[in-house]
This record gives C-alpha cells, sequence and structure tokens, in this order.
C-alpha cells in the first residue's frame, strides 16, 4: 500500500459507519483532489473500500458517493 492510500485509509477509519465523500476525504487528509480520486479509485478495485451510498454535496451542487472502508 503506498503512503496515499494509507493515508485515505486512515481518514476513512475516522467515519467508519457513514463513510466519507471525496471531498471530505480531499479536506481531511490535506491531499489534491486528483491524488484523492485516484487513490479511492485504486482502494476500490482492490477491495480496501467500498460504496456506502450517495450524499448531496452543496459544493459541486450534486450527489456524490460516498465511500468507507470495506466491511
Amino acid at each position: 500500500m503506498t503512503p496515499g492510500q494509507k493515508k485515505v485509509i486512515s481518514v476513512c477509519n475516522r467515519s467508519p459507519k457513514t463513510g466519507l465523500t471525496r471531498r471530505q476525504i480531499e479536506a481531511k487528509a490535506s491531499l489534491g483532489q486528483g491524488s484523492v480520486c485516484a487513490r479511492v479509485n485504486e482502494l476500490m478495485r482492490n477491495g480496501a473500500l467500498e460504496p456506502n451510498g450517495m450524499r448531496y454535496c452543496e459544493r459541486a451542487g450534486r450527489q456524490v458517493e460516498v465511500v468507507r472502508v470495506a466491511q
């Protein structure tokens, strides 16, 4: 696991039940948007993260995916 992936997992572990959006991970991990999206996609392909529904994002003005550490 890369340092960026570890950081994303660490941030997601703080909200194990509700999960986080990519923008929330970006803010809490102090990583750039492109970095977070790439790491989340890698971790989802590897089965370390899983989708956990959708949530309205005021910044994006639309529903966005919520992810959490795989159960």
